[in-house]
C-alpha cells in the first residue's frame, strides 16, 4: 500500500497532507542500540489535525538499518534478481536460498544475515551468477564434472566397468592444457559440495580421467 491509499487512523478521513522531516529512532536493545535516522514522510489529516506516518516510512527506517548494518536493501535485493529477468523460484533454485527468505527481504520484513548478504552482494557480479548456474546443474554425484569436461572440450563417455567393480576404460582426453584446468577446476568444485558418498565417486572418476596422476 502506498501512502496516497490510506486513511486518517483517527477519523478514516482520506483529507491529508504530508510533509518530510528527519525521523530518529532506536535500533537495537540494551547496550549494543544505536540512534538512527531517516527521511520520512509524515501525513496530517486536515479533518481532524491527527499526524502519523505511512508505508513508506518504514521503508525508509528499514533502508537506515540496512545501511547501518552495512547490507543491501530490499530494493537493491528486487533490483539484482530483476537484472537478470529471474523469477523468485528461479533465483532460489540458482543460489540454493529459500524463496520464502528472498520475498521477506524483499519485502523488508526480514533482514538477512552477513552471510547470506556477502552471497547477494557477490552475484550483483554476473560471472559469479554463472559459475552457480553451471554448479548446480548436477543431479547425481559426478553429474556436474561430466557437463564440464563436454564444457571444456572432452569426448566424454561413461567409464566401463568389470564385473569386479574397476574401470576398463575412461574417456578419450584431447590435449590442451586450458582444458585440462578447467577439468581439474571442475573437480575441485565439485569435491566441495559433495557428501562423502558422493566423493568416492568423484575419486573414482579421478582415477579414470587421470590414471597418471594417481600413484
Amino acid at each position: 500500500m502506498r501512502d496516497d491509499e490510506i486513511t486518517c487512523a483517527a477519523c478514516g478521513g482520506s483529507n491529508l497532507s504530508h510533509r518530510m522531516e528527519m525521523d530518529e529512532f532506536e535500533y537495537g536493545a540494551g547496550e549494543s542500540a544505536v540512534s538512527l535516522s531517516a527521511k520520512v514522510v509524515v501525513l496530517t489529516c486536515n479533518d481532524c489535525d491527527f499526524e502519523f506516518t505511512g508505508p513508506s516510512a518504514e521503508v525508509a527506517r528499514h533502508e537506515a538499518v540496512c545501511r547501518h548494518l552495512d547490507i543491501m536493501t530490499p530494493a537493491e535485493i528486487r533490483d539484482l534478481r530483476g537484472r537478470y529477468g529471474l523469477s523468485r523460484q528461479s533465483f532460489a533454485s540458482i543460489t540454493r536460498l529459500g524463496a520464502a527468505s528472498i520475498a521477506r527481504w524483499e519485502a523488508g520484513s526480514l533482514l538477512q544475515n552477513r552471510a547470506y548478504d556477502s552471497l547477494l552482494y557477490l552475484l550483483c557480479f554476473e560471472d559469479n551468477l554463472r559459475r552457480l548456474r553451471s554448479r548446480h546443474t548436477a543431479t547425481a554425484p559426478g553429474a556436474s564434472v561430466s557437463a564440464s569436461l563436454e564444457a571444456a572440450g572432452f569426448t566424454v563417455s561413461s567409464p566401463k566397468y568389470s564385473p569386479a567393480g574397476e574401470i576398463r576404460d575412461a574417456p578419450v582426453q584431447r590435449n590442451s592444457d586450458e582444458r585440462l584446468e578447467a577439468l581439474l577446476s571442475a573437480f575441485a568444485e565439485e569435491w566441495h559440495i559433495q557428501d562423502e558418498r558422493g566423493r568416492e565417486a568423484l575419486e573414482t572418476r579421478f582415477r579414470a580421467y587421470f590414471p597418471e596422476l594417481i600413484e
